[in-house]
């Protein structure tokens, strides 16, 4: 019975370390995806001016 409750506890505190890793890779992504976006309008906005 012990052993049962351990397994269980260890397991919910496994999945919640998982959903927060889960949550900070995806702010992560969305992070590098707006850094990538800005960067590249940038760039975009540099050429169109050099070349006109």
């Amino acid at each position: 019975m012990l052993n049962l409750m351990r397994h269980w506890w260890n397991q919910s505190i496994h999945q919640h370390k998982a959903i927060i890793s889960d949550s900070q890779i995806k702010m992560q992504n969305r992070l590098r995806r707006k850094l990538f976006a800005g960067v590249w309008s940038l760039l975009k906005n540099y050429w169109v001016a050099v070349l006109s």
